[in-house]
């Protein structure tokens, strides 16, 4: 596979070197530096968690639909119009991985898309200037490449610590995996879309309270193992500095 390699590693836990983003115009319509970012936004809260904020469906890549079904991620275009965040976005095209009907698929093509979530006390303080911005979790779902979504990686107990929690959607199954050898679909189209979500992530969250020089990716089964590819892949350096891959590797049978 073009830019990953293979490793014999299992589970680990390893700490590495020690764009436009959007935003609630109401809120922020009058401060420097966050003109073109634009979204609402909505907040919630858990039980025992703090209020947050979440914004969803923000895109970091072009639609994959059309010619672009198999090709290799391009950057999204940057927009005028305010993005309604406050529900998630359709997860991407898959078959109904509980009743494997072949012809029960659910989900959408148009799916390339970056949830993130903060502590809205925390949150409100970092914009203000009172507070350092933070660190941030990156979670990649799980799914064994045919299945699940970025809801998976629901923000949960996480909003109680001071940390921003981003989880995102890449292409799946055949739409992300297929190859045919040549250009047409050169393979891996899933691993790539992880690869552009953590260089947009990389660019953009400081917008959100981030510290772009503090993330951490991490994952389970088949996310942990697209944390360690990420980790082997050229393509990611300098996109995070702390990984978690819990329950898969990049050697597993499931995961070449």
């Amino acid at each position: 596979m073009k830019g990953f390699c293979r490793m014999p590693l299992e589970c680990f836990t390893v700490p590495l070197s020690n764009s436009n983003a959007i935003h609630n115009l109401e809120d922020h319509n009058d401060r420097q530096g966050w003109r073109d970012f634009r979204a609402r936004h909505s907040t919630g809260s858990l039980f025992l968690v703090r209020d947050y904020y979440a914004w969803h469906q923000i895109p970091y890549a072009k639609p994959p639909v059309g010619s672009l079904r198999f090709a290799d991620p391009l950057p999204i275009d940057s927009w005028s119009k305010v993005i309604d965040g406050r529900e998630e976005g359709p997860k991407c095209a898959q078959v109904n991985f509980i009743r494997f009907e072949p012809t029960d698929v659910a989900g959408s093509e148009d799916c390339l898309h970056v949830n993130v979530y903060a502590p809205k006390q925390l949150h409100d303080e970092i914009i203000q200037g009172k507070q350092p911005k933070k660190p941030v979790l990156v979670y990649i779902h799980a799914g064994a490449y045919v299945a699940g979504s970025s809801r998976m990686g629901t923000p949960g107990y996480f909003m109680d610590e001071d940390v921003i929690f981003v989880s995102f959607q890449y292409r799946l199954d055949i739409l992300g995996f297929l190859t045919t050898g040549d250009k047409i679909a050169r393979g891996n189209q899933g691993l790539k879309d992880q690869t552009m979500a953590l260089q947009w992530i990389k660019k953009n969250i400081e917008h959100f309270g981030g510290d772009p020089n503090q993330i951490m990716i991490l994952g389970n089964s088949a996310g942990a193992a697209s944390v360690h590819q990420q980790m082997l892949s050229p393509l990611s350096k300098g996109l995070f500095q702390k990984a978690y891959s819990q329950s898969g590797a990049a050697s597993n049978t499931w995961g070449l």
